[in-house]
């Protein structure tokens, strides 16, 4: 994971197969907390690309739709454990189209 353009954002580009990159927006404040709760930076971006690996067939829109569930379903139950009661109000990881996709595979980009 890389500095984005915004310091409010950290930029990845996931390679998802041979012909096929995703970038992936992630909000500061949603990589910290990420941090946190995985124990460090890396463990925190292994855990993102493992999500995203797990859905990366799909459309870029579907991949964000699940990768901001899952991120919303595993925070707030780390934030239990440490106490807070708050439900957690986070802004949305972005994940934009496959760059280089294969003609064959244009369909999935909508």
């Amino acid at each position: 994971l890389g500095a984005g353009k915004s310091p409010t954002h950290i930029a990845a580009k996931v390679s998802v197969g041979e012909d096929c990159n995703l970038t992936v927006q992630i909000p500061l404040e949603v990589f910290q907390l990420l941090c946190a709760w995985r124990g460090n930076s890396y463990k925190a971006a292994a855990w993102l690309q493992a999500r995203i690996m797990e859905v990366a067939s799909l459309s870029p829109e579907a991949v964000t739709h699940y990768l901001n569930l899952m991120i919303r379903q595993q925070l707030p139950t780390a934030e239990r454990a440490k106490g807070q009661r708050e439900p957690l109000d986070l802004p949305r990881v972005e994940v934009t189209p496959c760059v280089n996709r294969p003609p064959h595979l244009q369909h999935f980009a909508h």
